[in-house]
C-alpha cells in the first residue's frame, strides 16, 4: 500500500491510494462513510482527498465536544483495562484489548508481544 499525502502533521490529507500499482483512490473516497462516522463522504468527494482522522476536529468541533468523554479519558480508561488484565494474567485479553486503540502500528506490537510470550513462557508482569 502506497499513498500520496500532503500537509503537515495531524492536518494532512491523502491524494492518492495505491495497492500493487493499482490507483484506488476512487474506491476509498466512494466507500469513505464505511471508514470515518464522523467526517461526511460529501466533503471527501468535494475534495477529492482522503482527510486524515484528526481533521474532525476542524470540521466538527461539535460534536467532539459534545462526546460524553474526551479521546484521552477514554484511552486512559482502556490503559488501565488492559494493564489490569495484564496483572491479573489475563495476557491474551490484554492483548485484545490493545485492538480498540485502533492504532495501526500496535499491530506490530501486540505481534512481538505474543512471540516473546511464547520464546520465554515465565514472563511476568
Amino acid at each position: 500500500m502506497n499513498v500520496e499525502y500532503f500537509g503537515l502533521n495531524h492536518l494532512g490529507w491523502i491524494k492518492k491510494v495505491y495497492h500493487n500499482g493499482i490507483d484506488l483512490t476512487d474506491n476509498v473516497i466512494d466507500r469513505f462513510d464505511e471508514i470515518d462516522g464522523i467526517i461526511e463522504k460529501d466533503i471527501v468527494q468535494f475534495h477529492k482527498a482522503i482527510p486524515v482522522s484528526h481533521l474532525k476536529y476542524y470540521f466538527h468541533p461539535d460534536r467532539i465536544l459534545n462526546k460524553p468523554q474526551t479521546r484521552a479519558h477514554e484511552l486512559l480508561s482502556l490503559e488501565e483495562e488492559i494493564l489490569g488484565n495484564f496483572k491479573s494474567g489475563n495476557l491474551e485479553q490484554g492483548l485484545n484489548l490493545l485492538n480498540r486503540r485502533s492504532t495501526v502500528w500496535y499491530k506490530y506490537i501486540i505481534d512481538f508481544i505474543k512471540q516473546f510470550m511464547e520464546i520465554n513462557r515465565r514472563f511476568t508482569f
